[in-house]
């Protein structure tokens, strides 16, 4: 794993003390601020936001409903569950990111503001997510949205909410997703990975983290055994819908997302995932200074428009019948270009 120097340099100039959870979530939506205009995107002024609560199973759930100007009607809805390490974080610490995509994909993004450990336990969490989902849904006409055009994406755990959610609707009968898209997601709480033991090598402070964040999600109702909190023990992923998958060189979770591309393409579902040289564990949204970063993000409001585009009858432009081609995208750290491979061609890591 060899770290951009200049993330580095970032990274290394951060403050090193130690915070309690509490403190953590009290700075966590101003540090996301702090990093707007200078790593992240500033939030577009067209952009309307809007703090809803919507009805759950046991619950009103808090979300963050993003609309861009000039949206059609009825629009395309991506459902978003946040990172943190499913302790902390919120729709607005990843609001440049989501109002990135929508304002670029053309969508509503309804950012879930879901039940945190250790004050909940699994499966609190994927409730909301799967609540909201369902609410979008259910509500189309009313709200403005194409209840055809649903997506599911998060970053970190949140991914791994995003893919529990596809699943969850899989398997008892809806709604229909039309696609996920999961940031450096957290597939694998087994930490087995060979990503894993290089970052317990070369980061061990960022391995340890993130380890210690999957035992505590085990201890609080999630299990190796059960697909909806540990997707990489999924059975039989046939039915899943076409996966966008954003992964960093530099994350010890960076083998989870090769892992679950391979189990896609066994399952004949288009995936289509990207790495990002040079970059770590949730640094992906650093656009305005990474190029490697923005050109990934560029892949994934591709995928994202070709995939909102499909017509009524199933097929999509710029998607090979029966739908989206299976495409693996792999960045050179050297020369930033990305090396396209289909799925029979795709050497597996």
């Amino acid at each position: 794993m060899k770290l951009d120097p200049r993330l580095a340099e970032i990274l290394e100039r951060q403050p090193q003390k130690e915070q309690t959870l509490a403190e953590q979530r009290a700075q966590q939506n101003d540090f996301a601020a702090s990093l707007r205009g200078k790593l992240t995107p500033e939030i577009p002024n067209s952009l309307e936001l809007e703090d809803r609560m919507v009805p759950g199973r046991d619950r009103p759930i808090p979300v963050l409903i993003q609309r861009p100007e000039g949206l059609p009607d009825p629009t395309p809805v991506l459902v978003w569950a946040h990172g943190g390490a499913f302790v902390h974080g919120s729709p607005r610490t990843v609001l440049s990111r989501t109002a990135s995509i929508a304002q670029r994909a053309g969508m509503c993004v309804v950012s879930v503001d879901y039940r945190l450990l250790p004050e909940h336990n699994y499966p609190e969490n994927l409730h909301d997510v799967v609540d909201v989902v369902r609410w979008v849904a259910e509500n189309s006409q009313a709200e403005g949205f194409d209840a055809s055009r649903v997506i599911v994406g998060g970053d970190s755990g949140g991914g791994n909410l995003a893919a529990a959610t596809a699943i969850t609707c899989r398997d008892e009968g809806g709604p229909k997703i039309l696609g996920q898209v999961l940031e450096v997601p957290v597939l694998d709480l087994s930490d087995t990975s060979d990503a894993m033991a290089e970052a317990q090598r070369d980061a061990p402070g960022l391995a340890a983290a993130l380890h210690h964040s999957h035992v505590r999600y085990l201890s609080h109702g999630a299990s190796l055994d059960d697909p909806c909190s540990n997707p990489i023990c999924l059975e039989d992923a046939t039915g899943l819908p076409p996966t966008f998958v954003l992964n960093c060189e530099v994350d010890p979770l960076r083998d989870d997302s090769f892992a679950w591309q391979h189990k896609l393409e066994a399952a004949g579902v288009p995936v289509q995932l990207t790495t990002i040289p040079g970059m770590a564990h949730a640094t992906q949204s650093f656009t305005l200074a990474f190029p490697q970063a923005k050109e990934a993000e560029d892949n994934m409001i591709a995928w994202l428009r070709d995939l909102i585009s499909w017509t009524h009858d199933g097929r999509a432009r710029g998607f090979s019948s029966p739908g989206p081609a299976i495409v693996t995208s792999v960045w050179s750290s050297q020369d930033l270009r990305v090396k396209c491979l289909s799925s029979r061609a795709h050497r597996r890591r």
